[in-house]
């Protein structure tokens, strides 16, 4: 079973002081995610709802250097040719694109959407 995992970008946090970036996951055979993150605040509703917070998931892939990659990071992709291409990981039309078209040998994440 895939193990289910999110990030969130929480700008106001960022603003405050405190990291912009959090990270959650579910344990294998769950059927609840388990936050580490407040996925609810009172004021604002869910996570998501506000131009503040942004949730992005675990693509289920690790680049060449084992790093996870998420939807909203920023990819180096080596192409057939041998050629470098950058590009955004985005959920798109049921996969994460651009990351299901390469092997992780090829994929290198350079960063961020928020950086």
């Amino acid at each position: 079973m895939k193990t289910i995992k999110f990030r969130e970008y929480d700008s106001y946090g960022l603003i405050n002081g405190r990291s912009g970036m959090k990270y959650s996951n579910r344990l294998d055979g769950q059927t609840v995610t388990k936050f580490t993150f407040a996925p609810y605040h009172e004021s604002q509703g869910w996570v998501g709802s506000e131009n503040d917070h942004e949730l992005m998931q675990y693509t289920g892939v690790n680049d060449q250097d084992g790093q996870e990659i998420y939807e909203g990071d920023v990819v180096d992709l080596i192409n057939k040719t041998g050629e470098k291409e950058r590009a955004i990981v985005k959920f798109e039309h049921g996969c994460f694109t651009p990351v299901f078209k390469f092997p992780s040998a090829r994929i290198k994440v350079v960063g961020n959407v928020f950086q």
